[in-house]
């Protein structure tokens, strides 16, 4: 089944590049990636890989030759493996990963990628810059809804091996990692990953080049949003960006009951989506999540307020651009 599936991805997509750069796209699992991904996906000639670090792939693992995230975490060589990977994705030698025509998104004939970089590369995202020659588009969302979305973080006990990762992370980071680690709780676990992740991807690491873009102002304000990230990302205009984000996109299926019902519902006012977390946050978790965010100096977001800091929402009119700040 898997050569017939190899086959059959390599004979559905004809790759050769165009003249606009591939777009890197660097988000956390459960951040609206899928969502804006889809919206990329009706550019035309564009080519979406979902996931081309995602271990439980088997391609992926041959690819990349980890069998573990321990391996994939902690090995010495990670440039260089990214740098065979990605290759063999730009020539089309990994077919498991092309989108066949039939589906959403997917196209026989493409000439730009948009890769959707989760569980991996967050503190190389410069490397991905100079070595591979695309753009960087990075999408944030709050780190609550995150954790309590996202279940497994097979990765973040590893982190402390990584000699790159751990030369970046002052005393109280590594402190806060080690204590997160001690006490096994989930919650807890899954906000140091998202501020482990988002660390490297803002404040002083950002380059003015990267385009930062909000889950919350893709959910309130989509067609804004995506037509802020039109010159910046060489794209060609999307009228219909609002139309798209009433559509549940294809992770809507690991959503819990609530976020279902509101996508069938109809309902318009998508506010519910961003907000819906807060009454069920307590004060305790509050201020971990207040303490986190100092801690690793992430300014994106404040524990007790669901809306980003730098961005347009409801209760305040004062922005640059909807959904998108540069650094």
């Amino acid at each position: 089944m898997s050569l017939f599936h190899a086959l059959k991805g390599r004979l559905l997509n004809h790759h050769r590049p165009g003249d606009r750069p591939d777009i890197f796209l660097f988000s956390t699992a459960r951040s609206g990636s899928t969502f804006l991904m889809e919206i990329l996906s009706a550019q035309r000639g564009m080519k979406i890989v979902n996931e081309p670090l995602q271990l439980n792939y088997p391609h992926v693992r041959a690819s990349l030759g980890w069998d573990s995230w321990e391996e994939a975490v902690t090995a010495p060589d990670r440039r260089e493996r990214f740098e065979r990977h990605f290759g063999r994705i730009r020539n089309n030698e990994i077919p498991m990963l092309n989108r066949p025509p039939y589906r959403r998104g997917g196209k026989f004939f493409t000439n730009r990628i948009t890769f959707k970089v989760l569980h991996g590369g967050e503190d190389l995202v410069e490397w991905f810059e100079d070595a591979l020659g695309g753009v960087i588009l990075i999408l944030k969302r709050h780190p609550i809804p995150t954790a309590r979305s996202h279940y497994l973080h097979p990765r973040l006990a590893h982190f402390e091996r990584q000699p790159e990762v751990m030369a970046r992370l002052d005393g109280p980071q590594k402190r806060l990692l080690r204590e997160t680690l001690s006490c096994g709780d989930h919650f807890r676990m899954g906000i140091v990953s998202w501020c482990l992740q988002n660390m490297f991807l803002g404040g002083d690491h950002a380059r003015s080049s990267w385009t930062t873009t909000y889950y919350e102002d893709l959910t309130l304000s989509p067609q804004d949003s995506v037509d802020a990230l039109t010159d910046r990302l060489q794209l060609d205009p999307t009228p219909d960006a609002e139309a798209l984000a009433r559509r549940p996109s294809g992770s809507t299926r690991y959503s819990k009951s609530d976020t279902k019902d509101y996508f069938e519902s109809g309902e318009d006012d998508r506010r519910f989506l961003v907000e819906k977390w807060v009454a069920d946050t307590s004060a305790d978790e509050i201020a971990f999540v207040a303490d986190a965010l100092h801690v690793f100096a992430i300014e994106d977001y404040r524990a007790d307020d669901p809306y980003p800091q730098r961005a347009r929402h409801p209760r305040t009119d004062t922005t640059e651009e909807a959904g998108l700040a540069l650094a």
